[in-house]
């Protein structure tokens, strides 16, 4: 994995159109399903994080406010 990690950081360091791949697509076809679990949980603590800001600011405001209702659930 260490080996894997210094690809990727030497490969995400470049400008995007002179990287020869895609640093993603490496990662899912070294790490396979363990980065889809990753993926998916790190999505999740993400939303939650939103969630958390939204909630937050609906106690403060007093109010809900649209725009980060809708935008926080994407």
């Amino acid at each position: 994995m260490p080996l894997v990690a210094s690809v990727v950081t030497v490969v995400d360091r470049r400008k995007r159109d002179q990287r020869p791949f895609a640093a993603g697509d490496f990662a899912q076809k070294i790490w396979g399903k363990e980065h889809a679990e990753v993926n998916t949980k790190l999505n999740e603590a993400t939303l939650a994080y939103k969630s958390a800001i939204a909630a937050d600011r609906e106690f403060v405001w007093g109010k809900a406010g649209p725009v980060t209702n809708l935008s926080h659930c994407s």
